[in-house]
């Protein structure tokens, strides 16, 4: 391998890596604006969301996350959440963005 091309790769590896650190970034905000409605529960990642995010843009995952939680999340006494529409809460995220926006390109500039 000649140094040229041990440049590209070194250059590919990085702005994979740049991308990649930047998602994880933008799944951390997320999953913080998902905490922030259901305290004192908490979920660890967004698993099932990540590629939502990426086809969708966080901008309308972060709506979907308030739609969700003004449709579904139920308060029990103390202002605490109950466990059973927590889980409703965090499963239609998902559906709530995807109908929200189909048909629409929803990566705008500043999401980029």
């Amino acid at each position: 391998m000649n140094t040229l091309e041990q440049i590209r790769e070194l250059r590919e590896y990085l702005e994979s890596r740049e991308k990649q650190v930047h998602q994880e970034e933008i799944n951390k905000i997320i999953l913080d604006h998902i905490n922030s409605k259901i305290e004192p529960y908490y979920y660890e990642n967004i698993k099932g969301l990540e590629r939502l995010v990426i086809k969708i843009g966080p901008k309308y995952i972060l709506e979907a996350v308030d739609a969700s939680a003004s449709q579904y999340l139920r308060y029990e006494r103390g202002n605490k959440p109950t466990q059973e529409s927590v889980d409703m809460f965090f499963n239609k995220i998902g559906g709530i963005a995807v109908n929200k926006h189909r048909g629409y390109n929803p990566w705008t500039p500043e999401d980029k």
